[in-house]
């Protein structure tokens, strides 16, 4: 798939909820608009993103991510959009162990998001901008260094971390 604008994509529609998801390289891959992820938790420890979304207007939630190991490109991060026009990132715990000088998110080529609501333990900053990226609407956010953030263990809940996450776990094809 090759897209030159967030106008070429079509409905994905896929619902990732109430999911615990541990990966190597990447913990999520969508492609379309209308993709939510929401009150899961993503682990990943050959960092190439948790969550890495190909498309606009989706909505990312209520979600735990961790993001340790050794970046793969300088692009990587716990959140990366590529033509992500209109998403919505909100409310997500994000914790990046024992990587200096990361992003906790990275835009590619991505205009007119939210982010708001979400605490970023380990980042040296909250957004990184890439080709052609701007536009963003920021609500308040946290950011705080790696050793502030919350322990979590096998047995956190999400509704523990995550405020408003607690409806039982579904992976729902489109709607």
């Amino acid at each position: 798939m090759s897209f030159q604008t967030a106008s070429e994509y079509k409905n994905g529609d896929y619902s990732i909820n109430n999911m615990d998801i541990r990966a190597g390289e990447l913990g999520i891959k969508l492609f379309g608009r209308g993709n939510r992820i929401t009150n899961s938790r993503i682990e990943v420890t050959d960092s190439r993103a948790g969550i890495y979304i190909f498309g606009p207007d989706n909505v990312i939630e209520n979600n735990i991510i961790v993001f340790r190991g050794t970046p793969q490109t300088n692009s990587a991060a716990p959140i990366k959009l590529h033509h992500g026009d209109g998403t919505v990132i909100r409310n997500n715990l994000i914790i990046l162990e024992h990587m200096s000088g990361r992003q906790a998110v990275s835009l590619i080529e991505t205009q007119g998001i939210e982010l708001s609501g979400n605490r970023v333990f380990g980042a040296a900053e909250f957004v990184r901008l890439y080709a052609g990226s701007d536009g963003m609407r920021l609500g308040p956010n946290a950011l705080g260094d790696a050793r502030d953030a919350p322990a979590l263990d096998d047995e956190v809940r999400r509704a523990d971390a995550v405020p408003g996450s607690a409806e039982p776990g579904r992976l729902a094809g489109p709607r």
